[in-house]
């Protein structure tokens, strides 16, 4: 019933700044009213009448909150709407039958609360917005970001054929359920067979026939980037050997950055970048690398 509350006037489940000016304002209407209400009999009167409107409101409000016991602990203040239509009935033949204009004051103050409401999230952050809400707006906007840009980066790619796999790869946190498994992708591509891979079943297997690679890079100003599969080859290729323990050391026996076998270094286009094509170079123990880690960018 509290989160309900809080929703009716745009307040997040957890504190913010605008609590205390949200609960000060609302207790203020209150006292004005209650003093309306002591001094003045033709208000009292207009009250009394006004009254059934006053408690059918309230029981639909508390009625329709009490439902979302159920869901508890998620808390989802797109559930509330339903409810507040109660509180608005209440609220407004309480208030209206004492002084319309403090109907209007209510009004201006919800106005104002929702002005300050945090705005969407301007980029696709790493973590959910702490807003104590498991959905919320700005849970849902930061989705669609994420849905719109890993969209435009698969687009890329171009027509993907029957039966194609796309990996994806360091998604943010609490966001890959957005895509409800690889729906999203067979609806993009009107194609009932594509589907996502998990980035570590083709770092398994590199040899995986995939379309293309989509990565989360949260510090870059297009945050969904597309990755040449063969640059990723190429780069696991590199990496593999360095996560084995393999020294640069045991490669060359010294602390220059040699490579660790003769056989010449594969060179793979890794699209997506801002730039000018960027390459991955690979088969170098410690400095290519980390070029190599770069480029898959």
């Amino acid at each position: 019933m509290s989160n309900s509350l809080r929703a009716l006037l745009s307040l997040a489940l957890a504190r913010g700044r605008w609590d205390a000016v949200a609960v000060g304002a609302a207790a203020a209407i209150a006292a004005v009213g209650i003093s309306v209400w002591a001094r003045d009999g033709a208000a009292r009167g207009r009250l009394r009448r006004a009254l059934p409107w006053v408690g059918w409101g309230l029981a639909w409000f508390a009625l329709a909150s009490g439902t979302l016991a159920l869901v508890h602990p998620l808390w989802c203040p797109d559930r509330t709407p339903y409810g507040a239509i109660g509180a608005g009935v209440a609220v407004a033949a309480g208030l209206g039958a004492l002084r319309p204009a403090l109907v209007a004051v209510l009004f201006a103050l919800r106005l104002a609360l929702l002005a300050a409401a945090p705005a969407p999230p301007r980029s696709i952050t790493v973590a959910a917005p702490a807003s104590g809400a498991s959905v919320d707006f700005a849970h849902i906007a930061r989705l669609q970001r994420l849905m719109r840009a890993t969209r435009e980066r698969v687009a890329d790619a171009g027509p993907l054929p029957r039966g194609a796999r796309v990996v994806w790869r360091s998604f943010p946190l609490e966001s890959v359920y957005a895509f409800g498994g690889s729906r999203a992708l067979r609806v993009w591509g009107g194609d009932s067979t594509l589907r996502w891979v998990r980035f570590a079943e083709f770092e398994r297997n590199p040899a995986l026939d995939v379309a293309t690679i989509v990565e989360y890079e949260p510090d870059r100003f297009r945050q969904i980037a597309r990755v040449d599969p063969e640059a990723m080859r190429s780069f696991l290729a590199a990496d593999r050997p360095m996560r084995e323990g393999i020294s640069r050391s045991r490669c060359s026996g010294s602390t220059a950055p040699t490579p660790c076998s003769r056989t010449p270094r594969p060179r793979a286009f890794a699209p997506g970048s801002p730039r000018s094509a960027r390459y991955a170079w690979a088969g170098w123990c410690v400095w290519p690398v980390r070029s190599a880690r770069r480029g898959a960018r």
